[in-house]
């Protein structure tokens, strides 16, 4: 057993930085490491650069071994290497010597008589350094004769190679001070795998005594057909992680190949090794490699056979790496119906999907196949999961386009065609219900450029992506003959196609082209079978581009109006439309949609406040002042308004004759006590909004105060401040009201923390802060009585 040198493949790793460092740094304490990776990921040359760096530190002591076949035992290999590595440093070999004489009765008596016979061995003077490997693995069969000769019937050798173990990797430790890390590669090939992993569980079990070492166990990540095949390498790995938080299992990802500096690093690499590759786009490559390192050994093995001159070369070798990754896979989906082939298809080109996406998706993927298929391909280990069906890692969905692809191009180009209309065509809107069908889409527009993707589809995708992004415009090209091919034999994509011209529609609003506006707006309303949500929202802003360009807007409103879709704003709808009314003199109809808003059940205060003073405003052109009078009495008196409308109407009303100049209000019978009265109906109204009661608790107190009624004035300001939700300025005014009342008192503490508090909030005004601070100053010398405070 020579020394195995640890060859450097730092330049020819590529993506491999990260999982590197991560298995380094799990290697430098106690523990077990397994590591998964399909075939042709690169494991071996991964995990030697891993030991590679471990050994370079000087501070860990390696033993590694890559299984061949018929070995015994794996870990038995692995420390044979670590004492070959170790003892080939002859500083080592009279320090252990001496140690050994010292210790000889605390080993494990077979493991102690080997190793005296491997020192005298070593000791002896004029030992090679090549024949140190020939020497340990002959005191290591020694090791295994009186082993073998200790047992009874030569069953069950687990408990005494586990204290052999054990001895062994710590008396290494001891003598060096090294952590020892044991790498067993190949694992999968074990024939006493069942046996071996009984040796690594009670090694997981007794870390306390394995403090000093940590095991990295490599093996491939086959596909497992029969479930219950107990002795598998995934499934005792998988087993073996749930004993204890200390094993984990790790699958070797694709190589990560995101960063610039190491696309650059490849690129540079493949230039050398390769030199057609310098012609060929990086992109390109990138795509053909997909992470997967077996794609660059097959172009380094075929540029050292054959050659490699031309770009069909580069992309035929790819597939046929990819290939060689999932042969078993690929052989089972050749062997699918094309029906289930189809099914396969479609979710190895659809990203990773929720369950609830699934469910959402399932109709349009199974396309009349029964619902059994899922099942059948899951037992068939086609996909993997349960309660919804994946194709798994990211590398074995790619192995599963490629080949579909290459094998069955035009099937495969028609079948992406397929998924992506019958997607595009579930889609009714841009809401929450329909962004999935947008999110899928989005996905698989990274599939576009297949060759010989149809127009319609390319179409559609970049519909998708604009409407998604919010990027790309709303124009395309060959839209108008896109939306004659849809209507004809689409008509499925019809909804996609309205939120196209609308969203152009609503380009050219916002641009100011009114005229070409309603033009698009026009064409929506005209194209059959477009959803009526769309039709009825393209209405409602036609109608404003019809009053900016001096149309008349109200059969619009009209028909929008006429439908029950709860979607829009009703109120402000009539209020719109009896606006439109008063400009060519229908008042009556006006005044009946005003009334209208003010019935219904759901509207805001800014509705009732529009209604209100639209209504107002039509009584003073049509009459006088008086009428306005009477409007309000009849309004505060009309049974068939809500509370909260009535007390809305009294706030409107005090506000409205607040405004008027002085003494116009007084003439019209608009007294003093009427302010009082209209402000107390505010108040006093049920389910009032909450700024109205704030305003009108602070219009309240005002009048409080102008009658010298201070107690009430306190009371209310107390209400503002103490109201959830008030209007920040109000209770900012409040504040600074309630600190000066406070301040007459002589309660300057109260006043103090009045104005502060009113401080607290951002945002007031130069002068009002200014007049604050002052106040809270005056207030702090008074309270404290020498203490003047600076802001």
């Amino acid at each position: 057993m020579n020394l195995r040198k640890f060859q450097d493949r730092s330049q020819m790793l590529f993506g491999r930085d990260d999982f590197i460092d991560q298995v380094v740094n799990r290697a430098q304490g106690p523990g077990v490491t397994f590591i998964r990776g399909k075939p042709g990921m690169g494991k071996s040359w991964t995990i030697e650069e891993v030991a590679s760096r471990l050994e370079h530190q000087c501070k860990y002591s390696i033993g590694f071994h890559e299984i061949k076949g018929g070995e015994p035992s794996h870990l038995l290999y692995a420390v044979m290497d670590l004492y070959t590595r170790w003892l080939s440093d002859s500083q080592w070999i009279e320090q252990a010597q001496a140690l050994w004489l010292r210790h000889k009765e605390n080993l494990v008596p077979v493991v102690g008589e080997m190793f005296g016979t491997l020192i005298d061995k070593l000791s002896s003077g004029g030992v090679l350094t090549d024949q140190i490997g020939f020497n340990v693995r002959e005191c290591f069969g020694i090791l295994s004769s009186l082993q073998h000769g200790l047992q009874k019937g030569g069953l069950d050798l687990a408990p005494i190679e586990y204290e052999q173990a054990l001895s062994l990797v710590n008396l290494v430790s001891y003598i060096t001070g090294d952590h020892i890390v044991l790498f067993m590669d190949a694992w999968e090939k074990n024939e006493n795998l069942s046996q071996e992993a009984k040796l690594i569980e009670s090694i997981i079990k007794d870390q306390a005594h394995w403090r000093n070492a940590h095991v990295v166990v490599v093996y491939r990540n086959e596909e497992v057909l029969d479930s219950n095949v107990g002795v598998h390498a995934s499934i005792l790995a998988e087993r073996l992680c749930r004993t204890s938080p200390i094993a984990v299992d790790l699958e070797l990802p694709l190589m990560d190949l995101s960063s610039a500096s190491e696309v650059s690093r490849l690129e540079r690499y493949l230039n050398t090794e390769i030199p057609f590759t310098s012609y060929v786009d990086i992109q390109k490559i990138l795509e053909w490699i997909s992470g997967f390192p077996l794609v660059i050994s097959f172009w380094l093995e075929y540029q050292n056979s054959t050659g490699i001159t031309t770009e069909v070369d580069i992309e035929k070798y790819a597939v046929e790496a990819h290939k060689n990754l999932y042969a078993g896979l690929i052989d089972r989906i050749d062997a699918l119906s094309p029906a289930y082939r189809e099914v396969v298809a479609k979710i190895a080109l659809m990203p990773e999907m929720s369950l609830h996406e699934w469910l959402c998706l399932k109709e349009i993927v199974l396309d009349g196949v029964d619902d059994a298929t899922i099942p059948e391909l899951q037992d068939n280990n086609v996909f993997t999961g349960g309660r919804y069906p994946t194709l798994g890692h990211d590398t074995r969905r790619m192995a599963v386009i490629t080949n579909l692809s290459h094998k069955y191009k035009n099937w495969f180009v028609a079948c992406y065609e397929k998924l992506v209309i019958a997607i595009a065509s579930n889609i009714q809107g841009v809401d929450a219900e329909n962004r999935i069908y947008f999110q899928i889409l989005f996905g698989l527009r990274s599939w576009q450029n297949i060759k010989g993707t149809d127009e319609t589809t390319q179409i559609v995708l970049t519909i998708v992506e604009s409407i998604l992004t919010g990027k790309g415009g709303v124009f395309f090209p060959n839209f108008d003959d896109f939306i004659r091919s849809a209507v004809r034999f689409n008509p499925g994509l019809i909804p996609l196609v309205s939120i196209v011209i609308f969203n152009r529609g609503n380009y050219f609003l916002f641009k100011g082209d009114f005229r070409q506006a309603i033009d698009e707006y026009n064409d929506l309303e005209q194209l059959p079978g477009a959803p009526s949500r769309q039709v009825l929202k393209a209405l409602v802003n036609r109608a404003h581009a019809k009053i900016q360009s001096n149309f008349d807007p109200i059969p619009d409103y009209t028909k929008v109006l006429s439908s029950e879709d709860s979607f829009f704003d009703r109120p402000g709808l009539l209020i719109n439309r009896g606006i439109s009314y008063c400009e060519v003199g229908e008042f009556s109809k006006a005044i009946s949609d005003f009334e209208a808003v003010l019935l219904l059940d759901i509207k805001t205060t800014d509705n009732i406040s529009g209604a209100i003073l639209n209504w107002i405003k039509v009584v003073e052109d049509s009459g006088d002042e008086k009428d306005v009078v009477e409007l309000f009495n009849n309004l505060v008196s009309d049974e068939r308004f809500a509370s909260s409308v009535v007390g809305q109407i009294h706030y409107e009303r005090a506000c409205y004759f607040r405004a008027l100049p002085a003494g116009v209000s007084s003439k019209l019978g608009y007294v003093h006590t009427s302010y009082f009265d209209d402000f107390n109906g505010a108040i006093a109204a049920d389910g009032i909004d909450v700024e109205i009661l704030a305003e009108s608790l602070w219009a309240r107190a005002a009048i409080y105060c102008e009658v010298g009624n201070r107690q009430e004035e306190m009371a209310d300001y107390d209400r503002v401040i103490g109201l959830s939700g008030a209007p920040v300025n109000t209770v900012i005014k409040a504040l600074n009201n309630r600190a000066i009342m406070r301040e007459l008192r002589g309660d300057f503490i109260g006043a103090f923390n009045d104005c502060l508090e009113a401080l607290s909030y951002p945002n007031i005004d130069k002068t009002f802060r200014s007049d604050l601070e002052k106040l809270c100053a005056r207030c702090k010398f008074q309270a404290d009585g020498n203490t003047i405070l600076q802001f």
